[in-house]
């Protein structure tokens, strides 16, 4: 529909080429994922935080803790990680340890240096948490945010609702465009989502545009995407993370997307 309305109007659609960097399985199944830098992903799972090296087409282990909270019951795994770049230092939260931990780095290991009942407000942009920080609502997937359920939140107002219903800018998406419970924020106008899948089937993983009702592009993944982000690298391509958990095993895929136009 986007590129029929581009044709009749005389304007060129964007196109997205899309290269897979690398593929390689996990030993844990990944709740989220988020860059420190341009070479160094964390990784939450229920009961551990592990940082990556990023090196070409290889992903190498560096550091791995486990979380200090103590254990607690939830019906379905989730997990929020929050980057504190200035700091070199991670916030991450699991439900299925209590409260959560402060991370940061000796070299490149792991250290824990905080905990908190929440991810205190301090961690995120004015006005995008309440007082009491963020957490899990007990026994839960769903985040605490202010007087919302969420599934996922990235900052600045936008998240997935507990439905499903996208959240741009604090407000319902206006063209009601629907997701999973992976998100990611790519730039001012573009968004990653997922299509929501059970683990042992097929997912989608969806570039959108804002202001745009069709995906700018899609593609299918063999198995449940748990988690996406961006890495922070400048200039083409971009560059995504994406952490699915299939059938056969958990793995984490490094994505390039290169913008044009037809």
């Amino acid at each position: 529909m986007a590129f029929l309305l581009a044709f009749l109007l005389g304007v060129s659609a964007p196109t997205v080429e899309r290269s897979l960097r690398t593929r390689q399985s996990l030993d844990v199944t990944p709740l989220d994922v988020a860059f420190l830098d341009a070479d160094r992903l964390f990784l939450l799972s229920e009961e551990t935080l592990s940082l990556y090296r990023i090196d070409a087409a290889q992903l190498t282990l560096l550091s791995r803790l486990a979380l200090p909270g103590v254990p607690v019951r939830a019906r379905a795994a989730g997990g929020m990680l929050r980057v504190v770049a200035q700091d070199g230092a991670c916030w991450a939260l699991s439900n299925r340890r209590a409260g959560a931990t402060l991370f940061s780095l000796d070299g490149d290991r792991l250290v824990a240096v905080a905990e908190a009942d929440a991810i205190p407000p301090t961690a995120f942009g004015p006005g995008d948490a309440s007082p009491e920080g963020i957490r899990f609502v007990a026994g839960t997937n769903l985040l605490a945010v202010g007087d919302a359920a969420l599934l996922r939140f990235a900052g600045d107002g936008d998240a997935i609702e507990r439905d499903g219903t996208l959240r741009l800018r604090g407000e319902p998406d206006a063209l009601g465009r629907r997701a999973g419970d992976a998100l990611a924020v790519l730039d001012e106008r573009r968004l990653a989502v997922s299509a929501g899948g059970p683990p042992d089937g097929s997912d989608e993983v969806r570039i959108l545009d804002r202001e745009a009702a069709d995906p700018v592009v899609t593609w299918s993944t063999k198995g449940r995407v748990r988690a996406i982000a961006r890495r922070p690298t400048l200039g083409a391509p971009m560059e995504l993370a994406v952490a699915v958990e299939a059938e056969q095993g958990p793995m984490l895929e490094i994505l390039g997307l290169r913008w044009g136009d037809r």
